[in-house]
């Protein structure tokens, strides 16, 4: 049976018995193992499959059909032709780490040891969303970093 009729069964189908969840967990496994973005949209697909282990089928929920129309999707792009850039493990040249709380953010650069932090002063706080702060951390972190490459520090 073909992978995608497989998928187009299960969700076209009320009840999903224990065995076809077995048997699509898989083939995605397989698949996953060369299309490595797959293996995140299976976590909901393993729950369905626990659940069935107790009755020996289950119904799936909004999530899980969408999760599979995604997968169909997927191995559609996957037939049409993937780039080696998704296939191939890359080694990152930067690795940055930053964080922020509603006193202050900071980053370091993973690679080199550089680090920062910034306290907000205290009429500053609570002003803003946690997000814009950790976003400003992001930019931040990767600014000073550059900064640093065009200036280094003298030893």
């Amino acid at each position: 049976m073909d992978k995608s009729n497989q998928i187009n069964e299960i969700l076209s189908s009320p009840r999903i018995s224990l065995k076809q969840l077995e048997i699509l967990l898989g083939r995605q496994n397989h698949v996953a193992s060369i299309t490595h973005m797959i293996r995140h949209f299976l976590g909901r697909l393993r729950h369905a499959f626990m659940r069935s282990v107790l009755n020996g089928w289950t119904s799936l929920r909004l999530g899980e059909k969408k999760d599979l129309h995604l997968l169909s999707s997927f191995l559609d792009l996957a037939i049409k032709g993937l780039s080696i850039g998704n296939l191939v493990y890359r080694k990152p040249m930067h690795l940055y780490c930053s964080d922020a709380s509603e006193f202050g953010f900071r980053g370091y650069n993973l690679v080199s040891g550089n680090a920062w932090r910034f306290e907000l002063p205290v009429h500053l706080r609570l002003r803003t969303s946690l997000n814009d702060l950790e976003f400003l951390a992001c930019v931040i972190t990767i600014w000073l970093d550059i900064l640093l490459v065009i200036y280094p520090r003298e030893a």
